[in-house]
């Protein structure tokens, strides 16, 4: 993707992405074009993984002749264009490579904003290893088919595609030692200005149609400049990561003036996201590297945040089972291990010894208006199951030392004034269910188990949650505020949140409430606006109150025209920092639509 932040050139404090390089052709023998459809589907399937696997023993990682270029094999066919991104992170090498090579590290590089469907994977990524997803492209579902070629640790690995929306791709992933750069520099696209004035454009054409030896050319410029970004300003750099990428459209002759721009900027965006998340997931690891693995068992796995909990605790070396309610979810594989358990009667004596529980099971808050039966779920959801799951830990030989049970600030109900943890109980049927919620857990705290309660703000993500439900008008220009939009709304992004979840997990000195929130809440109005700004779209059609309460009733005076100025004081005491603390930042983010 972007190539930002490679080796130093003669100054050593200016970095190699501002400095323009030669490129010096390679020679490469053109193939013979044959149809994929007069190859039959076995013969072509082994030649594509042959080809893979040669093609991965005759590149290195330390080659790096152009970050972006296009390769033109003679003149009857489409470029095949490579592209670099390069990411500073506070690791080793070493490090990086085994947040890679650990289970939970595709859940965790998938962009929220791509619909993706895993449907079979190895659980590895060395050579040889395979994963078969579904990915969306508009209305359409494509089938993505990869295949782990080479396996170098902690050097690099690469994975091709054999099948996919393009004609060709190969990843290449590499992470070299050591870096001579400022710490937390993050890539952004340079201005095309900046790129003609580095360059960019095609190289004279020394060749003729139909000629043997191939001719090569630049592509347009994704180099990088070198904007700075608040997290992890002191943290220290210790190696690079390379992200490098050759791919080529379908009949490319025909797309590739029509969509490949598109596709560009698609795949800008993709390893932008991705390589600053694993930056950011690495650095908060690295906080608690002193300490040891956790043994750590999640209820509400497959939910938005119990799922990228799990991904997360495990891309981090820490052991992870997932407590589960249905016969079908246990898995039985041992990288992803499961223990079915019973919310009525809960039978754990397999978690004695377990460092942590955290439980984040409960029914959908918003998932429709609120009857007389909706109410009763949400409440019973939460109430009964955290008592009986605090009993049967409580009651173990060897219980656990920390029980992480999740709240809301739905607990402080409708307030106009700031409040923090010390703020006593709203009123309002969520501050009753939270308020028992959270006394549920008692029977841990009473056997002498730290019990901590993230009073849990809105996360925003496209993924799930409040954005998911209101990006589809926003994207037709039909959103804006709610109401009179004047109401709070204390929000936070989701990897904050899991660091904050993390932080729980190792701190001892947090204990009972906290709010898990960002610093600064808004207005409903200021996110409307702020959303509008991301996407480009008009702020304009604000939704009455009368309509929202007509059609969600005391759902909607609850969640989309009441709330609470919400602060974080437990956390900020505690030392904890946030990736995300702007809320422009975190969407740009999350939708990814990083400002160039």
């Amino acid at each position: 993707m972007r190539a930002a932040l490679g080796r130093a050139g003669p100054n050593p404090m200016i970095p190699r992405a501002v400095i323009p390089r030669t490129v010096i052709p390679r020679p490469i023998i053109p193939r013979p074009i044959i149809p994929r459809a007069v190859v039959p589907r076995a013969e072509r399937d082994s030649a594509e993984r042959g080809s893979a696997e040669r093609g991965s023993a005759e590149r290195d990682c330390a080659e790096d002749d152009h970050p972006d270029t296009a390769v033109t094999h003679g003149a009857t066919m489409a470029p095949t264009r490579e592209h670099t991104w390069e990411r500073a992170l506070p690791v080793s090498a070493e490090d990086a490579f085994q947040w890679h090579a650990r289970p939970g590290a595709l859940t965790r590089l998938v962009p929220p904003w791509e619909r993706v469907r895993l449907e079979r994977s190895s659980g590895h990524i060395r050579a040889g290893a395979e994963v078969v997803m579904r990915m969306a492209l508009g209305p359409l579902w494509l089938r993505w088919h990869a295949r782990h070629v080479a396996y170098d640790p902690p050097r690099r690995f690469e994975d091709v595609a054999l099948r996919s929306p393009f004609a060709e791709w190969r990843h290449e992933h590499c992470f070299e030692p050591g870096v001579s750069v400022p710490a937390a520099l993050v890539p952004s696209a340079a201005p095309a200005s900046a790129a003609a004035a580095m360059g960019a454009g095609p190289e004279p054409d020394g060749g003729s149609p139909g000629a043997a030896a191939s001719t090569l050319h630049r592509s347009t410029l994704h180099r990088s400049t070198l904007h700075r970004s608040t997290p992890h300003r002191s943290t220290p750099h210790r190696s690079t990561l390379r992200d490098r990428v050759r791919w080529r459209l379908p009949l490319a002759a025909l797309s590739e003036p029509v969509a490949g721009a598109a596709v560009r900027r698609r795949l800008d965006a993709m390893f932008v996201f991705r390589q600053r998340r694993t930056a950011e997931d690495l650095a908060r690891h690295a906080r608690w590297a002193s300490a040891r693995p956790l043994r750590v068992a999640v209820t509400g796995s497959t939910g938005l945040v119990g799922g990228n909990l799990v991904a997360f605790l495990r891309t981090g070396g820490h052991q992870v089972t997932r407590l589960v309610r249905r016969l079908g979810e246990v898995t039985g594989d041992p990288a992803d291990p499961t223990l079915l358990w019973d919310v009525r009667a809960p039978e754990l004596g397999a978690l004695s010894g377990f460092d942590a529980v955290v439980h984040l099971a409960g029914a959908p808050v918003a998932a429709g208006r609120w009857t007389p039966e909706r109410k009763r779920a949400i409440a019973e959801s939460r109430e009964g199951p955290t008592r009986r799951l605090a009993q049967a830990l409580a009651a173990l030989p060897q219980p656990p030392r920390t029980f992480v049970s999740a709240s809301a600030i739905g607990y402080y109900g409708d307030r106009t004034d700031p409040v923090d943890e010390s703020a006593a109980a709203g009123e309002g049927f969520l501050a009753d269910v939270c308020r028992r919620w959270e006394a549920a857990a008692a029977p841990a705290s009473d056997a002498g188990i730290r019990v901590v309660h993230p009073r849990i703000g809105v996360v925003l993500d496209p993924a799930g949650g409040a954005l998911a439900k209101m990006l589809p008008a926003w994207r037709l220009g039909l959103g804006g505020p709610a109401g009179h939009g004047a109401q709070p709304v204390s929000w936070i992004g989701l990897d904050d949140l899991l660091g904050a979840l993390l932080h729980a997990l190792h701190d001892p000195a947090v204990q009972g409430p906290f709010n898990a929130v960002a610093p600064q809440p808004v207005t409903n109005r200021q996110l409307a606006q702020t959303l509008a700004a991301v996407l480009r779209r008009p702020a304009l059609l604000r939704t009455p109150a009368f309509a929202l309460r007509a059609a969600l009733g005391e759902l909607a005076d609850a969640t989309l025209l009441g709330g609470a100025p919400v602060l974080p004081t437990a956390l900020t005491d505690a030392g904890f920092t946030w990736n995300h603390s702007d809320l422009e930042d975190l969407l740009r983010f999350v939708l990814g639509r990083s400002a160039s």
